[in-house]
C-alpha cells in the first residue's frame, strides 16, 4: 500500500483541555476509515489538524509529496448562500470548464436538472451537505475528510451519498454517528479514546464487538490483578508486623521484597480504558391511562399556506406504552404533524381533533433545538424549565458532562452535541410519560445513541419519534406510521419504507441473494445482513420475523463459505 499521510501527535490541547497524547495515525491509498468517539473527544479537531487548518502543539503531520487532500466543509460559505447549486459546486474548482463533471456528480447525488439553478438558501440542510460533498469531489482529491456528512439527510439522500463514497477512487476518513452508514461505506474503524486512537481493521459494528470483547477481557484481567495485589499487600503487612513483633529481620526483609513485587505488579497492570466521561441517561414517567393520544380523522395543513393539505390522517390512537415511528421523506410534513400534537397538549379544552389524555405529561425534543438558543445562561434555562432546586440541577448537569464553567455559559455558544445533551437532561428532570423525539440522534455520538436506545427500550412511557438513523428506528419502534402519497398509513414494519427509499438497490429477497462480485462487496454484504439480524432480534418477540432472520442467516453462511 502507498502511504498518503502520516501523523504523530505527541500532545495537543484545545481551550485548556488536553485532547491528544501519543497519538499516531497512517493513512494509505484506498483506505476507507470511520472515525468514531464520544462528543468532545476531538474528532473534528483531528480532521482539522490532518487538513492543516490548525497548528499542532507538539508533533508532526506529514503528507505525501503532491498529496491532493480536501476536507468537506461543514457549512456553505456565506458568500455562496445566494448562489445556484451548480454555481456553488463549480466555485470550488479552478477549471470552470468542468461544468459537465459537476453536473454528473450532482446527478449521482440525487439532484435533477431542475435543481441545478435553485439557490442554496432555498434547499434543505441535507441537500446543502450533498452540494458540499460535490464541491470537494470535483477537486479530485487523493484523500477526503468528511465530518458528519450523514447529518440531516433523508434516506434517499443518504443512499446517494453512500453510493458516491463506495465509487470514490481515493481514500477517505469519515466522522458519522450513523452506524449503518459506517458499516456500508468503511472498512476500518478508528476509535478515539484515552487521548489516542485504536485502529481495528473491520467496519464499525464488527469492530465495536471486538472492542467490547477486548474491553471486557481487560476489565476481568485487571480485576484479577487487583485482587492478587490486595492479597499480597495484606500478606506483606502481616509479615512486616510479625517482623516488628518478634524482632525477626528475615520476616522484615521478606515483607520489603513483597512490597517491591507489589509495585512491579501495579506498574504492569492491564490497561483499562477510561471510556466516555459523559453520562447520557433518560428517566421517564408512566401513566395509568389506556390511551395517550386520540386522533379523529383530519388532515395536516401546509405551514406556509394552511389551505393546502400535506397529508390526510385517519382516525387512530396511540396506546399508553406504544413506541411509534413516523416515517417519510424530508418535506412530507413529519415535523408539522408533530408540532400539531405538541400544540394540542396545550389545548386544555380539547377543542382540536388531536386529544391527549389528561394524565399525559408531554416531553418534546425538537430537531432544531430551537429552545436551546439565545444569551440565557445554561443554569437559568434548566431551572426555569424543570422546577428543580439548584442542587439537583447542578448534580444532573455534572453527570451530563457540564462542569461549573459550562453551567454559566450562554446557550448561544454551545455546540450541537452539547445542546442535545442539555435537552435530554432537561427532559429527564421533567420525567414525561409521553415523549416526542423529532430527529433526536442528529447531534449525538454513537455511544450516546446507544445509551438513549437502552433507556427508551426499557421505559414504559409512550414514544413518538422520527429519525433517519435506521438502526435506531428498527431497534426501538413497535408501531410504524408512513406518510405516503398524501396519507398517513400504519404499516406492520419499516421494511417497505426502507426498500422504497432504496429504489436503486435490490428490493426483494431474490434480488438480495445475488452474489456480490468482489471480496470487499461480500464482506460489506455480510456486515449489512448481520446488522439486520441484530436489529430484528432486538425487537420485542411479537414484532420479530423469524422467517426473515432465517433467510438472512442462510445468506450469511453462504457468503462466509464463498470467502472460504
Amino acid at each position: 500500500m502507498s502511504l498518503l499521510l502520516q501523523a504523530r501527535i505527541d500532545s495537543h490541547s484545545e481551550g485548556g483541555q488536553l485532547l491528544f497524547a501519543g497519538l499516531s495515525l497512517s493513512i494509505n491509498r484506498g483506505d476507507r476509515l470511520a472515525l468514531v468517539g464520544h462528543n468532545g473527544c476531538g474528532k473534528s479537531t483531528l480532521l482539522a489538524l490532518l487538513a492543516g487548518h490548525r497548528a499542532l502543539d507538539d508533533g508532526e503531520v506529514m503528507p505525501q509529496k503532491g498529496l491532493r487532500l480536501a476536507q468537506v466543509e461543514q457549512f456553505i460559505p456565506s458568500r455562496l448562500t445566494h448562489a445556484a447549486v451548480l454555481e456553488a459546486v463549480l466555485d470550488a474548482s479552478a477549471d470552470q470548464r468542468q461544468s459537465w463533471r459537476a453536473e454528473a456528480l450532482l446527478f449521482q447525488l440525487g439532484f435533477d436538472a431542475s435543481d441545478l439553478k435553485l439557490r442554496l438558501q432555498d434547499i434543505s440542510g441535507g441537500r446543502q451537505t450533498l452540494v458540499l460533498v460535490a464541491r470537494t469531489m470535483l477537486q479530485g482529491p487523493d484523500l477526503m475528510l468528511l465530518d458528519e456528512p450523514s447529518n440531516h439527510l433523508d434516506l434517499d439522500a443518504l443512499v446517494a451519498l453512500e453510493q458516491r463514497l463506495l465509487a470514490f477512487q481515493g481514500a477517505f476518513v469519515v466522522v458519522s454517528h450513523d452506524r449503518r452508514f459506517l458499516d456500508r461505506v468503511t472498512r476500518e474503524t478508528l476509535f478515539m479514546r484515552d487521548r489516542s486512537i485504536l485502529r481495528i481493521r473491520r467496519p464499525y459494528s464488527e469492530a465495536k464487538q471486538r472492542l467490547d470483547a477486548a474491553d471486557e477481557a481487560a476489565r476481568a484481567a485487571r480485576d484479577a490483578e487487583d485482587k492478587r495485589i490486595d492479597s499480597l499487600r495484606r500478606s506483606a503487612q502481616r509479615l512486616a508486623q510479625w517482623g516488628r513483633d518478634f524482632d525477626n529481620e528475615d520476616l522484615s526483609k521478606r515483607a520489603k521484597a513483597m512490597k517491591r513485587r507489589i509495585e512491579r505488579l501495579q506498574d504492569e497492570r492491564t490497561f483499562v480504558t477510561s471510556g466516555s466521561p459523559l453520562e447520557l441517561s433518560l428517566q421517564l414517567g408512566t401513566s395509568r391511562s389506556k390511551l395517550a393520544l386520540k386522533i379523529d380523522e383530519t388532515w395536516v395543513p401546509h405551514p406556509a399556506d394552511p389551505s393546502k393539505r400535506l397529508f390526510s390522517v385517519p382516525e387512530t390512537a396511540l396506546r399508553n406504552g406504544d413506541k411509534a415511528a413516523l416515517l417519510g421523506e424530508n418535506g412530507v410534513g413529519k415535523s408539522t404533524f408533530i408540532r400539531m400534537i405538541v400544540e394540542a397538549a396545550g389545548d386544555t379544552q380539547n377543542a382540536t381533533k388531536l386529544r391527549l389524555s389528561p394524565q399525559t405529561k408531554l416531553g418534546y425534543f425538537d430537531q432544531e433545538l430551537g429552545e436551546v438558543t439565545g444569551e440565557q445562561r445554561m443554569i437559568d434555562f434548566v431551572l426555569k424549565r424543570t422546577a428543580q432546586d439548584s442542587q439537583t440541577v447542578t448534580a444532573r448537569l455534572g453527570r451530563a458532562g457540564f462542569d461549573e464553567a459550562d453551567r454559566h455559559k450562554p446557550l448561544s455558544v454551545l455546540s450541537g452535541g452539547e445542546r442535545a445533551r442539555l435537552m435530554f437532561a432537561v427532559i429527564s428532570m421533567c420525567a414525561p410519560n409521553f415523549l416526542i423525539l423529532d430527529e433526536p440522534t442528529n447531534h449525538l455520538d454513537i455511544e450516546g445513541r446507544e445509551h438513549i436506545e437502552a433507556e427508551l427500550e426499557k421505559s414504559k412511557a409512550t414514544l413518538l419519534m422520527t429519525s433517519h438513523d435506521r438502526l435506531f428506528t428498527e431497534s426501538l419502534a413497535t408501531r410504524f406510521f408512513w406518510i405516503r402519497q398524501g396519507r398517513l398509513l400504519e404499516v406492520p414494519s419499516p421494511d417497505a419504507y426502507f426498500e422504497a427509499t432504496r429504489a436503486t438497490e435490490p428490493s426483494s429477497e431474490a434480488a438480495e441473494d445475488a452474489d456480490p462480485t468482489t471480496e470487499d462487496e461480500t464482506l460489506e454484504r455480510i456486515v449489512e445482513l448481520e446488522g439486520k439480524i441484530e436489529a430484528m432480534l432486538r425487537r420485542k418477540r411479537k414484532h420479530q420475523k423469524p422467517e426473515r432472520v432465517a433467510h438472512w442467516r442462510a445468506e450469511v453462511s453462504r457468503l462466509n463459505a464463498k470467502l472460504g
